[in-house]
């Protein structure tokens, strides 16, 4: 009986040795397969930070010219400001002479009337 045991504890023991090699192999293949994924994220990683990189250049060179295109809108609208107020004083001189005007016609028609 103990001579069965015995024989039946060396089977196991040889299929778990190689059981046991076999897996080995599977985790040194699969070790091998993530240290080649690890330098490829590795990779990744570096691009993305570039394309980041280039984004916020492009992003930061847009925000300059939208400050300039700001200022200069700014300008116009001081400018437009200027030529508003202008035109507000020479309207109020046309209503002035055209008030004054028609005063005058008015005078001149009683005038006529009243000769």
């Amino acid at each position: 009986m103990e001579a069965a045991v015995a024989e039946k504890e060396a089977g196991m023991t040889e299929w778990n040795d190689g059981r046991l090699d076999e897996l080995s192999g599977r985790v040194d293949g699969l070790s091998t397969r993530i240290d080649g994924l690890s330098g490829r994220v590795e990779y990744l990683t570096g691009r993305v930070d570039e394309l980041s990189r280039r984004v916020d250049q492009g992003f930061a060179h847009f925000n300059a010219r939208f400050t300039q295109v700001d200022a200069r809108f700014a300008q116009v609208d001081a400018r437009f400001t200027e030529i508003s107020g202008q035109l507000s004083a020479l309207h109020q001189l046309l209503v002035r002479v055209s008030v004054g005007g028609a005063i005058a016609l008015a005078v001149a028609l009683i005038g006529v009337i009243a000769t």
